[in-house]
């Protein structure tokens, strides 16, 4: 059942089978956590994926609905020759399964928005839509040189998956990318109808290309290391906020260790937890700032963990946030 008076938008994604499991990427888990708290969300997942898998996303993201692995049939077809190999090398098959296409055409009507987290699942786009697509870039996939399963795409491929992927990107009516993606995005020659290049410290050409077209957003802001300024610790006291994740990670990316609440690290994202001090009360917060006062090994610990975390996941949460601000305008345009 849908949450009554939540935006309803479908999410379309594949498994992320480079890692070697049936799962979906980080990036794309991220983006799902965070979009699940405003909006009645459903998943469509891409490739292979069972019972089990689908009903664990649904007690991670409960209430998302998620729907994929569903059975072959003779209606099944190959992938478009652009998408092909990438298909098979991602995913495991080529084919395009029938009867999740067909359950998500059924589930179309009453969407406000659809996201597209992955070129992978560009076959899945319902026919006729008349909600807003967004699409989510989290890698150039015809600019993917280096290692794995691109050294034996042939030139001609690469040229076919170009321009499926830039058919897709230039169809949509927003894409979201992190700086580094975006410029492999516009080295291609695409002309986006919307661009939103999201993070920090983006080379000298973007800054150039926002500043000259009024179509090209840049989201970035300087974050000036509290170390220099002998900050020892960041103390996020967390009760009643829904959005925690960004608080606690761009805490994270000035240097020190992060101190909040469990109450506050109960909303956030699982994989934050390693690197935030949560503490249970008052008396616990002040006992662990004293600790780590005292204690440079300790300090160093933590405050190294909380660099990682932020050099790791601070696009990717800027990410997710920015669209979700562009999924409430849509709804409350619509």
């Amino acid at each position: 059942m849908s949450a009554p008076g939540r935006p309803q938008v479908l999410y379309l994604t594949a498994v992320d089978r480079l890692n070697g499991a049936a799962d979906l990427s980080r990036e794309t888990r991220i983006v799902v956590s965070v979009s699940a708290r405003d909006f009645d969300l459903s998943l469509a997942i891409a490739g292979p994926i069972d019972h089990q898998g689908l009903q664990k996303l649904r007690d991670q993201f409960a209430p998302v609905r998620a729907a994929g692995g569903s059975p072959a049939s003779s209606a099944d077809q190959p992938a478009v020759a652009g998408l092909r190999r990438l298909v098979k090398a991602r995913l495991g098959t080529d084919i395009v399964n029938a009867r999740l296409q067909a359950t998500i055409q059924r589930r179309t009507e009453g969407f406000d928005a659809i996201v597209v987290d992955d070129v992978l699942a560009t076959p899945y786009l319902p026919a006729n839509q008349d909600c807003s697509v967004h699409s989510l870039a989290h890698r150039c996939e015809s600019q993917a040189q280096s290692g794995s399963w691109w050294q034996w795409l042939k030139q001609r491929e690469q040229r076919a998956l170009s321009q499926c992927e830039k058919g897709m990107l230039q169809s949509v009516s927003a894409v979201f990318a992190k700086p580094e993606v975006a410029g492999e995005l516009l080295a291609q020659g695409l002309s986006l109808n919307q661009l939103n290049l999201i993070g920090t410290a983006p080379p000298s050409p973007l800054r150039e290309l926002a500043a000259a077209n009024n179509n090209v957003y840049l989201h970035s802001g300087g974050r000036q290391q509290l170390r220099e300024l002998g900050c020892r610790a960041v103390i996020e006291p967390l009760m009643f906020e829904q959005h925690v994740d960004t608080k606690l990670v761009n805490a994270m990316s000035k240097g020190p260790p992060v101190i909040t609440t469990q109450e506050g690290m109960r909303r956030a994202h699982a994989e934050l937890g390693e690197a935030v001090l949560a503490t249970a009360g008052p008396e616990q917060m002040s006992m662990t700032v004293h600790q780590l006062m005292n204690d440079e090994s300790l300090w160093q610990l933590h405050a190294s963990a909380a660099t990682r975390t932020a050099a790791l996941q601070l696009a990717d949460f800027e990410v997710a946030y920015d669209l979700r601000r562009a999924l409430l305008r849509v709804s409350e345009e619509g």
